[in-house]
């Protein structure tokens, strides 16, 4: 029953085109008391940081748009390079950014342009992509990524993979969400799974589908890989919503109650009680 049960879900997730997204281990909203990304915050401006390749970089317009409303979110307009994670020389140039003192209270990570393909390791060793040496020197790599933002105490959001219209390169882009989502699950963080958000009625790709506001419009380039801006737009549309939800309540958190009953609380601060 329980099989039959997931396999439903499964299936009304594809024909909805609804994305899911994992909360992982992260602190719930629901949860009194906790809130994924920090309540307090200086002068209650929150910094945001898009870090990864050639899809953060279409990603980011979108989600500049979706969030412009907001005057305490201050997003950075440039992205911080990350990535290919499969490139020999990453460990290296990865450590400029575990040694970073920059605030950041939220940070977006995409990538995987580069990651359809095989590690070479030092002697000259070849991985081969979807081993299981592959998914774990991959996963060490995802690690580093988040570890070094949760070191900083930011809320990471990693956004997962489209569906890609050639069947070598989405088998591909599978077992990189496969790696990405454990590795998030584990390391207590949120990723945004995009990939049936972006596959037609079938769960099969599709250049074209409904926008943010259900229009059918053009969403992919002809490489089959990258996103039109109107497709950014709605790529940015899944994070912005796990962002706006998750600020709602970091600062809910911040109105705390005083402790003592009303008339107590109106002597100590008028302003702050409880009854307030």
């Amino acid at each position: 029953m329980l099989a039959a049960a997931l396999k439903t879900f499964v299936i009304l997730a594809v024909i909805g085109g609804a994305p899911f997204c994992a909360l992982a281990q992260a602190p719930s909203a629901d949860e009194p008391g906790q809130t994924y990304i920090t309540p307090f915050v200086e002068s209650d401006i929150y910094r945001l940081q898009i870090y990864g390749d050639v899809f953060a970089e279409g990603m980011m317009p979108g989600l500049i748009e979706g969030m412009a409303a907001d005057q305490r979110l201050q997003i950075q307009r440039k992205i911080k390079p990350v990535g290919p994670l499969v490139k020999p020389e990453f460990d290296e140039e990865f450590k400029a950014e575990e040694t970073a003192r920059e605030v950041v209270h939220v940070g977006v990570v995409m990538l995987g342009h580069g990651d359809r393909n095989h590690f070479r390791v030092p002697g000259g060793k070849r991985i081969q992509l979807g081993t299981d040496e592959w998914r774990a020197e991959y996963g060490r790599r995802v690690d580093r990524v988040i570890r070094a933002l949760k070191r900083r105490n930011t809320a990471v959001y990693w956004v997962g993979l489209p569906i890609l219209r050639r069947p070598e390169a989405n088998d591909d882009a599978v077992i990189i969400n496969e790696v990405v989502r454990e590795r998030a699950f584990l390391n207590g963080v949120k990723f945004v799974d995009i990939y049936t958000g972006f596959a037609d009625a079938e769960g099969n790709y599709d250049r074209y589908g409904p926008d943010i506001s259900g229009k059918p419009q053009l969403l992919r380039e002809a490489d089959g890989i990258l996103f039109t801006s109107i497709g950014n737009r709605k790529l940015a549309n899944f994070v912005e919503r796990e962002i706006k939800r998750d600020l709602a309540a970091a600062r809910s958190a911040r109105v705390i109650p005083l402790a003592g009953s009303d008339a107590e609380q109106q002597r100590v601060n008028p302003t702050k009680s409880a009854a307030a």
